[in-house]
């Protein structure tokens, strides 16, 4: 982490400020930057270290994972939903809800991390783009539950 970053993440408004450019929305930055701090706090004020912090969007939702591109926890809890469905009930069971709630518990850790690299570039310009459109999300969102839909279908016919 660079000495830019670790200012950013050590002082509550310049976080906030850095994180409304980032998420081109201030309120979620209201909420994120305590959160954010807390990694920062935990790492001893020298870098991000993880702390279990959850999220009730990312539990309900495929929609907010992608909205805020964590692709890899997307893409994770979708794959493997998927491979879940190919082994017998008890297992399909714990390994789908292990892996939402591990998701859900480091999804804000990875959006922090994600952020912590945009800030070490030292260039407000590459802080845009941190979370995808809300019509983007919405589409992603319908269209991964009409897949889900489409193979749980099929799954029930056998």
């Amino acid at each position: 982490m660079t000495d830019y970053a670790k200012s950013v993440f050590s002082n509550r408004e310049l976080l906030e400020q850095k994180l409304a450019i980032y998420l081109d929305d201030a309120n979620d930055a209201k909420k994120l930057a305590p959160t954010f701090e807390k990694f920062f706090k935990a790492g001893g004020g020298v870098r991000l270290k993880f702390k279990p912090s959850w999220t009730w969007w990312g539990l309900f939702t495929f929609g907010f994972l992608f909205r805020y591109k964590l692709y890899f926890d997307f893409s994770v809890v979708f794959i493997a939903w998927i491979i879940s469905l190919f082994v017998n009930d008890a297992l399909n069971s714990a390994i789908s809800t292990a892996i939402l709630f591990t998701t859900m518990y480091t999804s804000k850790f990875n959006m922090a991390k994600r952020f912590e690299k945009a800030l070490d570039s030292g260039d407000d310009a590459a802080l845009k783009g941190g979370k995808n459109p809300m019509w983007l999300s919405v589409v992603v969102f319908f269209a991964v539950n009409i897949v889900l839909n489409t193979i749980f279908g099929l799954m029930l016919k056998r």
